[in-house]
């Protein structure tokens, strides 16, 4: 993998902050394969409206972004100071070696970076690939951002909505918190669009389905250090009441001063596929999105 060298630019504390703390928002950085050997990154500024984008940025809405990729060739995420590529700011992109063996690959091990990252749409089917046949294989940071960057692109219009509904196919074979947890609020949404609508069944269908056996999993182990969930309940099938999960959570983290009320506020105990969300975070409203119901409608059906 070629690495773009620092010492290109003159890059100081001051010349690499100045574009994060006097610009709004952040870059999302789009990635492209070039032939089997290759990829090509760009960037802009990622904005989830119109509101504001005729402001053209004391830099032009470009930073100075550390890049580290992960492919299929060799899985390896903890990364450091050796593997950091620099896309600087100056540069309108970047094209960087990788194994022609590569079927997938993923920018930005474990979000050490703060920006987006957008796939051609081929390269997100080779990384949900991967997500099907072992989740594992990709950290849970990485997990957690591959749903995260994929719904908040497709909710903006930049990315299909059935390949961010893909992203999440995944979650049945993952007990990790860390990716659960990024779905939350994208579920939150999705469930509050569907409601009034003839598809609200099969939705409901399909989140039962997604966390039936990561709950089954997790109901029949003793709650430790590596398992910190069991939030995610289905009261028809596998009823578990307030009291008892507030005592897992309190034989987990037994030094911290659980508030009751505020985890009960925090977290619905009920049904899973009703409300697989987190209470402090409810919405009046649709927000107005590139979510097609079309698409979801096709995609649920085809389930």
């Amino acid at each position: 993998m070629s690495i773009h060298p620092v010492t290109t630019w003159a890059l100081t504390w001051q010349t690499l902050m100045d574009p994060w703390v006097t610009q709004m928002g952040y870059p999302v950085v789009s990635v492209k394969r070039n032939g089997t050997d290759k990829i090509v990154l760009t960037q802009e500024r990622f904005v989830t409206s119109t509101d504001g984008t005729s402001d053209e940025g004391e830099y032009g809405y470009k930073w100075d972004i550390p890049v580290t990729i992960v492919t299929s060739v060799n899985p390896n995420f903890n990364v450091g100071k050796q593997n950091l590529i620099w896309f600087y700011r100056s540069t309108p992109e970047i094209t960087i070696n990788v194994p022609p063996t590569t079927t997938w690959l993923i920018v930005n091990a474990q979000q050490y970076g703060y920006f987006r990252v957008n796939y051609e749409d081929e390269m997100w089917m080779k990384i949900i690939e991967q997500l099907s046949n072992d989740p594992s294989v990709i950290h849970p940071i990485n997990r957690a951002q591959i749903i995260n960057d994929a719904w908040s692109l497709a909710k903006k219009g930049d990315l299909n909505m059935s390949i961010a509904l893909q992203t999440i196919n995944f979650l049945r074979n993952d007990d990790d918190y860390v990716p659960w947890r990024a779905i939350t609020s994208e579920l939150t949404y999705l469930d509050l669009m569907l409601s009034t609508t003839e598809l609200y069944g099969k939705f409901q269908k399909f989140m039962k389905d997604l966390v039936n056996d990561t709950f089954l999993k997790i109901e029949n182990t003793n709650i430790t250090d590596e398992t910190p969930i069991n939030i995610f309940n289905n009261n028809e099938s596998h009823p578990m009441h307030a009291t008892t999960a507030l005592s897992s959570a309190r034989s987990w983290q037994p030094r911290s001063s659980l508030n009751t009320d505020k985890t009960l506020r925090t977290t619905k105990l009920t049904s899973t596929y009703d409300t697989l969300s987190t209470a402090t975070e409810s919405v009046t409203e649709p927000r107005r999105t590139g979510i097609s119901l079309g698409t979801v409608q096709v995609y649920f059906v085809l389930l």
